[in-house]
């Protein structure tokens, strides 16, 4: 049976990301400053923000750092969404299948 070793390929990869961390980041924020939002005349009563792992940390550090909003910011970690209320139903979500 063949097996690849891949895993100083994995470590090559992993310590290029981690020099080219704090180059992302400035890239980030350049695209964020640059970046033109329209606005939003409707009104909302919630936030949710979803993602696993790696995707869910950008919820856990907008909740963090959103000490100003006035309305409940639900992070959720799940494959499953939470009930949504809406005109005061409550609809039950289909999670991802």
């Amino acid at each position: 049976m063949f097996r690849l070793n891949l895993a100083p390929l994995y470590k090559k990869k992993m310590k290029t990301l981690i020099q080219n961390f704090t180059k992302q980041l400035q890239e980030a924020l350049e695209i964020g400053n640059s970046t033109i939002l329209k606005p939003n005349n409707r009104s909302f009563h919630n936030v949710l923000i979803t993602g696993m792992g790696g995707s869910g940390i950008g919820g856990t550090i907008i909740s963090e750092l959103a000490t100003d909003c006035n309305v409940p910011i639900i992070i959720n970690k799940t494959y499953d969404l939470p009930s949504v209320s809406y005109t005061h139903l409550t609809l039950p979500t289909t999670p991802y299948v």
